[in-house]
């Protein structure tokens, strides 16, 4: 069953054409990858499916539900999160005030879920009182997730999540989307190969602006030629 479908989905920023048809499937319960060089359109492709930069034409079905013409803040209430590259962690709330912050109206985060989260990322543990500023940047990036964790959604788009952090973060980052995914589906977008296929069921690669090839994980990692022509590899 597919959590996600868009189909011949066309967006344009400032008049630039982005994506020029992207038409992709994501299986419910698997963590899918987004890759691709730089510029081919992967943070577009979610901030499409949010609504951030909305499709000029085509189709994006949540679970069979038509939502390309959706508000921006309509969508998370369907059960979709996005961690955006760059983390955007408020620098003067403290780490219990960023997770707080991000329950929807009419929720609450219960001592279950919070117990999830710690779990999924124990350091968090030590960090409740201490204010976004005086993060670091891995310890940024786990709020940046945590956040996207307490609504309980069934669908999670990730956005770089190791992008400038220390090897031993990128390992706990790992760790932690084998844990998520045991629970929701995710789209991840990432550079780091290596990483990405470690974690991933299956993959989409893009190339300018529309979906150049996809499938299950495996298929790539045993197909050198593709990595090399597609992600330099």
């Amino acid at each position: 069953m597919n959590i996600l479908e868009m189909h011949e989905v066309h967006t344009f920023i400032a008049g630039f054409h982005i994506l020029e048809g992207v038409t992709l499937t994501a299986e419910h319960g698997k963590l899918t990858i987004l890759l691709g060089r730089n510029g081919s359109g992967k943070t577009t492709t979610i901030k499409t499916i949010m609504g951030l930069t909305p499709a000029g034409s085509g189709e994006i079905l949540f679970q069979g539900k038509a939502i390309q013409k959706m508000h921006d803040f309509e969508i998370p209430w369907l059960g979709i999160s996005l961690v955006p590259e760059g983390r955007d962690v408020f620098s003067q709330l403290t780490v219990e005030e960023n997770l707080l912050i991000a329950v929807r109206k009419g929720k609450n985060i219960t001592k279950q879920r919070l117990d999830y989260i710690v779990n999924i990322f124990p350091p968090m543990k030590d960090l409740f009182k201490k204010k976004g500023r005086n993060l670091s940047g891995g310890e940024k990036q786990m709020v940046a997730v945590a956040r996207a964790l307490v609504n309980d959604d069934e669908l999670l788009l990730i956005d770089e999540p190791t992008k400038g952090l220390a090897p031993i973060m990128v390992e706990s980052m790992r760790l932690a989307l084998v844990e998520i995914k045991k629970n929701a589906t995710i789209i991840l977008v990432e550079q780091n190969f290596e990483f990405a296929s470690s974690i991933a069921d299956d993959f989409l690669i893009m190339e300018h602006g529309k979906i150049a090839c996809g499938g299950k994980i495996g298929d790539l990692i045993n197909n050198e030629e593709m990595q090399h022509r597609y992600l330099g590899v």
